[in-house]
C-alpha cells in the first residue's frame, strides 16, 4: 500500500522540487516498506527527519507484514495455517519512525492523509480469536484473497481463495474499495515500547 502524508504543524519548511517517488511525484520524501517496526518506541532511530507541510510517500505492508500469500505450485503452505502461526510481534507493522523537526513531547501533531493507494492482493481472515465474524467461527481460520481492479475502485474475492469448501459461488463477490490506514501513532514517553496490536 502507498500513502501520501502531509505533516501540518507550526514551524517553517523548505520546499523541494525533487521527485523522489514515481507514484507521488510531488512527495518531498519516500520511505520504503522495508523500514518497519511492530512497536511504538522512542528508542528506535528515525528513518526520516521531516518539516511542516512536507509531502511524504510512505509504503506500508498489510497487517500480516506481507507473509500471507496464496499458495502456488511451488508453495504448499496453507495460508490459514500461516495466519495461525504468526506471533503478535509479526503483526501490524508500521513504517518509520519519522522525526518531526521542531516538535517536542506533548505537542499536538496533525497529519493529513492525502491519498491511500492499495497495491497487489488483499488478504482477509476470520478465526475463533480474530476477525469481525469470530463469534460465528467454531473451528480454524478461513483466509480469503482479494484482487483490486485496475482503477483501484472495486475489490473482488478470488475464486482460488484457499477455501476447503466443495461448493462454488454463483457469482463473483465484489464490493467498492475503501482503503484504510491501519495504524499510526507517536513514540511514547518513557522506556516501555507499545505494541502496534490493539
Amino acid at each position: 500500500m502507498h500513502l501520501l502524508l502531509r505533516l501540518l504543524f507550526v514551524i517553517m519548511t523548505t520546499s523541494s522540487t525533487n521527485a523522489l517517488s514515481s507514484i507521488f511525484p510531488k512527495a518531498h520524501h519516500h520511505i520504503p516498506k522495508s523500514q518497519t517496526h511492530t512497536f511504538f518506541d522512542a528508542s528506535i532511530p528515525p528513518v526520516l527527519h521531516a518539516a511542516q507541510n512536507e509531502l511524504i510517500h510512505v509504503e506500508t505492508y498489510d497487517c500480516f507484514h506481507g507473509l500471507v500469500t496464496p499458495p502456488s505450485s511451488s508453495q504448499d503452505d496453507d495460508p490459514s495455517a500461516i495466519v495461525e502461526s504468526l506471533t503478535r510481534e509479526q503483526l501490524n507493522p508500521v513504517t518509520g519512525p519519522i522525526y518531526i523537526e521542531g516538535a517536542k513531547p506533548g505537542d499536538w501533531l496533525a497529519v493529513t492523509l492525502v491519498d491511500i493507494q492499495p497495491t497487489g492482493l488483499g488478504v482477509g481472515c476470520c478465526g475463533r480469536h480474530s476477525g469481525q465474524l469470530s463469534h460465528w467461527m467454531s473451528h480454524g481460520t478461513t483466509t480469503k484473497f482479494f484482487e483490486l481492479s485496475e482503477n483501484g475502485k472495486i475489490v473482488t474475492m478470488r475464486e482460488d481463495d484457499c477455501s476447503k469448501s466443495t461448493t462454488k459461488r454463483l457469482a463473483p463477490i465484489s464490493f467498492p474499495s475503501c482503503p484504510m490506514l491501519g495504524v499510526i501513532g507517536v513514540a511514547p514517553s518513557g522506556d516501555a515500547p507499545i505494541s502496534t496490536m490493539p
